[in-house]
């Protein structure tokens, strides 16, 4: 199975377009790498900087994103567009008040756009304002009651409320409006799990699974909707702890890779809707522009192509999912005292991992400080499912390696040092 970084990219007489072809094609840095090349005045027009604010959102870059869209809004002072996307990378960013006016004047500039209220309730929502995120998602549905982000928005709301049916219902409506998109059937199974309807979420979720197979959150959220029930068996033929989980020191020297990680423009605090706590997250790393990170590169490749040959032979939905190529998706975390990552997974990814640079030693009253756990749900997650623990102590030069479904978080970091990590994904090329 071909193991690599994305496509590359070649310059066109159109950078807008080739950039296009590229983000359809999976390739965000190149895309981005396009437009970032594109000189003179043809560089400040606004559409440019409207998708680089964009193509830097979704890599992960919210301080990027401001300047691209604060620079697109110096051209259209009241475009909406580039008002909600100013708005979301404000967020990101926990300056919450700036984002909130920023998606008002969105408001006012289009008042009968419902993007502009889905995008404040989606605010509101993230900081944990339910009140006024229903309030404005129903704005939103108001002026178009089939909207499928309000409509999940205002899914999830209502089941955090504890209005199962409704949440149901409405998380429903949006999965079957946009089938496509597996992460609504995710939200919709999660709400039937918090209802306690754990059987029926198992029946819902085997019937996304055909429609996606293999897909991690639909996965997770069997692993889930099983663990309520008692399936405990079940659960484990899933997760395969100790056969899928896999952790190598590689005989290298990862010092040489902290200038350049260190140095990364987007390394922010704790963005808002990244499992990261009391550290800074990168943006996705694009080693075609990084060249000081190739050895990186060339031993997470050569440990993934490692991980697929090992793979058992076995009937199981993680193995049968494998792509015939894999493309990387990369960032960094920094860790301090007290920094941890709260418990997520990848639900977009098959495979996913961290190669470590840097691990101070762990406290000798608590060997655990710091350290990788596997099985953990988020405590957010609203379910009578408790799964097996696995606990790796990191050390510099380790790769650990699991299938993108698995719960992990990491143990609160004590101690003096920086603790500094590579993470990835590795999915499926299109």
């Amino acid at each position: 199975m071909p193991v690599g970084s994305r496509r590359r990219w070649s310059p066109s007489g159109d950078p807008l377009g080739e950039a296009a072809r590229l983000e359809a094609l999976g390739d965000l840095p190149g895309a981005l790498a396009v437009l970032v090349a594109t000189g003179g005045s043809h560089g400040e027009r606004w559409a440019v900087r409207q998708s680089r604010g964009q193509l830097r959102a979704r890599l992960g870059d919210p301080g990027g994103a401001v300047g691209e869209f604060e620079g697109a809004l110096a051209v259209r002072p009241e475009d909406p567009r580039s008002l909600r996307g100013l708005g979301a990378a404000l967020g990101e960013l926990g300056r919450s008040d700036e984002a909130a006016r920023a998606l008002a004047r969105a408001i006012a500039s289009a008042p009968s756009d419902p993007e502009g209220y889905v995008a404040l309730g989606a605010l509101a929502l993230a900081e944990g304002r339910l009140d006024e995120a229903r309030a404005r998602l129903g704005e939103a549905l108001e002026r178009k009651p089939d909207h499928p982000e309000a409509l999940a928005n205002l899914g999830r709301v209502r089941s955090r409320q504890g209005e199962h049916s409704e949440a149901i219902a409405a998380l429903d409506r949006a999965y079957e409006l946009l089938p496509a998109q597996p992460m609504l059937a995710v939200d919709a199974a999660l709400a039937r799990i918090a209802a306690g309807a754990e059987a029926e979420a198992e029946a819902f979720v085997a019937r996304a699974l055909q429609r996606h197979p293999g897909h991690a959150g639909l996965l997770m959220a069997q692993a889930l909707a099983w663990g309520g029930q008692g399936k405990h068996a079940e659960v484990r033929r899933l997760h395969r702890l100790h056969r899928f989980v896999s952790s190598r020191r590689l005989d290298v020297d990862p010092r040489g890779l902290v200038p350049e990680l260190l140095s990364d423009p987007t390394l922010t605090r704790a963005p808002l809707r990244h499992a990261t706590r009391g550290g800074q997250h990168s943006g996705a790393i694009d080693p075609r522009r990084r060249p000081a990170l190739a050895p990186l590169i060339e031993w997470i490749e050569q440990g993934l192509r490692a991980y697929i040959r090992e793979l058992p032979d076995i009937v199981h939905p993680f193995v049968r999912a494998r792509p015939r190529q894999l493309g990387l998706q990369l960032w960094s975390v920094v860790l301090h005292e007290g920094g941890h990552q709260v418990p997520h997974i990848h639900p977009e990814a098959w495979v996913s991992g961290v190669f470590y640079v840097e691990v101070p030693p762990a406290p000798p009253d608590d060997p655990s400080a710091g350290g990788l756990r596997f099985g953990e749900v988020d405590p957010d997650v609203v379910t009578r499912a408790r799964f097996e623990h696995l606990d790796l102590r990191p050390e510099p030069g380790m790769l650990v390696i699991f299938p993108s479904y698995l719960w992990h978080r990491t143990l609160d970091f004590r101690g003096p040092g920086r603790r500094l990590s590579v993470a990835f994904d590795a999915v499926g090329e299109r």
